[in-house]
């Protein structure tokens, strides 16, 4: 299972409880366009962690996309 981050936000924009979140962060930091790794948030904190091997039960292996 992919995350789509796109369908994401668009679901956040939907809820009016939730809609604020996305217009202010677009007020202050620009409109989210593409995925979420070519987020400013994403390219300049994020991904400067370096990456922890994480284990997974063999039960959940084919659920997802792990890479």
């Amino acid at each position: 299972m992919l995350f789509d981050f796109q369908a994401f936000i668009e679901e956040l924009r939907e809820k009016a409880e939730k809609k604020q979140i996305v217009e202010k962060y677009e007020k202050f930091l620009g409109p989210i366009t593409g995925n979420f790794d070519q987020q400013e948030w994403y390219t300049q904190y994020v991904s400067q962690f370096d990456a922890i091997e994480c284990k997974v039960p063999e039960e959940l292996k084919s659920d997802f996309d792990w890479n």
